[in-house]
């Protein structure tokens, strides 16, 4: 009999899917999986959501490439502890953020409550993160700054504009999945005879 749980990697993977067991002439046990759960269609055309892939991708490579040019000036700024810590919490939401990205960039129209919320929801959600991480590094060195009273030379404000284009960068991938609407359709697929659905 297939059991009703297996465990969080496993219903997280396989979420939306109907199995059940079956035994073949040998009495080996196989199986079988199909999805039954709703489609997601983002409300936009084709050529639209192409269009929408192509700008997310360029933005993404903006913000690192702004990220990593600020981040290697000799500046003040770059090595105070408090800008580190940030600069470590933006890092890794970048490398996060390709994998909600690649899904979101590689997904056909039609996707699976899987394939939705690794890509569009985790895109959302990781690209905002992001985005306030590199702005709080703008806004901490910026008041920091101030508060010294000796104002901050020339390349350090060069090197702010590059962490606030890449927080802008980021923003503007949130900002653009945030007004795109999706809707549901039912799955005409039926699901098997005393079969378990897979839920997450």
């Amino acid at each position: 009999m297939t059991k009703d749980y297996h465990s969080r990697f496993y219903h997280r993977c396989f979420e939306g899917y109907t199995e059940k067991e079956t035994a073949d002439e040998t009495g080996k046990i196989k199986i079988n999986r199909a999805y039954t759960g709703d489609y997601y269609y983002p409300d936009m055309t084709e050529n639209d959501r192409r269009k929408h892939k192509i700008a997310n991708g360029f933005l993404y490579l903006a913000a690192v490439i702004s990220y990593v040019l600020a981040g290697i000036q000799r500046v003040p700024l770059n090595s105070v502890w408090y800008i580190a810590l940030l600069q470590s919490g933006v890092l890794l939401s970048l490398i996060w953020v390709t994998w909600p990205l690649y899904y979101y960039i590689s997904s056909e129209k039609r996707m699976t409550v899987r394939i939705y919320k690794d890509s569009s929801l985790w895109l959302k959600g990781v690209s905002l993160g992001s985005a306030c991480l590199l702005f709080g590094i703008v806004l901490t060195a910026g008041t920091a700054g101030l508060i010294s009273g000796q104002g901050m030379p020339g390349k350090s404000i060069s090197v702010l504009a590059g962490y606030l284009l890449s927080g802008i960068s980021m923003l503007t991938i949130y900002l653009y999945e945030r007004k795109i609407s999706y809707f549901t359709e039912a799955n005409t697929t039926k699901k098997p005879e005393k079969g378990v659905t897979i839920r997450y």
